[in-house]
């Protein structure tokens, strides 16, 4: 999605990221580092879209756990999903491919 935009707030020695939607972006990869938490919009490759995943504009479970695995957040959270649709054991099974 053009723009996509992300957030990050930093206060009293904390900060979170949000992330918008967006498919991986080296950019929010670059403002995520150092954040004790990140908010990363995904969605499962079993959802029922007709949109072919090249074309949509949010990140896949893979990419979040991509992101999730480089930034290494001390909180990840996935949203914009449906458990049922798989996410859960794709996003773990990323992250735990690259640690």
């Amino acid at each position: 999605m053009k723009p996509a935009f992300g957030y990050r707030v930093d206060f009293a020695g904390h900060s979170v990221v949000i992330s918008g939607d967006t498919k991986f972006c080296q950019n929010l990869v670059d403002f995520a580092k150092g954040a004790d938490r990140l908010i990363h919009a995904a969605w499962s490759a079993g959802w029922k879209n007709s949109t072919p995943p090249s074309k949509r504009s949010i990140a896949s479970a893979e990419d979040a756990g991509r992101v999730f695995a480089i930034v290494k957040p001390k909180l990840g959270v996935v949203y914009h999903y449906k458990d049922e649709e798989g996410l859960r054991a794709r996003y773990a099974r990323n992250t735990r491919d690259r640690s």
